[in-house]
């Protein structure tokens, strides 16, 4: 148990060596955090509907309102069912919304 390490007082070996430990851990969980992940699970049949999927989920209504207003729901629904790479969404809910000053 180390408390205080004051690093000025370190040989500049005993430096080095930690450094080259922590960066050789570093490099172990990468490696490790690819190699043990597991494969997404499939997606649903059929093509995907983001607004269909926010209004499941509920608590969207306003996203859903702008998305449909601004047809930005239509590109994102091209692009989830055109491609094979997927696409991440912040989604705000509708407190969210509220809470924003006009």
């Amino acid at each position: 148990h180390i408390t205080n390490l004051d690093t000025k007082k370190l040989h500049p070996k005993t430096m080095k060596i930690i450094l080259a430990t922590l960066f050789l851990l570093t490099l172990a969980l990468g490696t490790l955090s690819r190699t043990t992940a597991q494969a997404p699970a499939p997606g649903p049949a059929g093509p995907t509907n983001i607004t269909a999927v926010l209004t499941k989920a509920g608590q969207f209504t306003t996203l859903i309102r702008l998305l449909e207003t601004t047809q930005v729901g239509d590109q994102i629904n091209t692009q989830l069912n055109n491609s094979n790479q997927g696409l991440t969404i912040f989604a705000p809910t509708d407190n969210a919304f509220s809470n924003l000053k006009p």
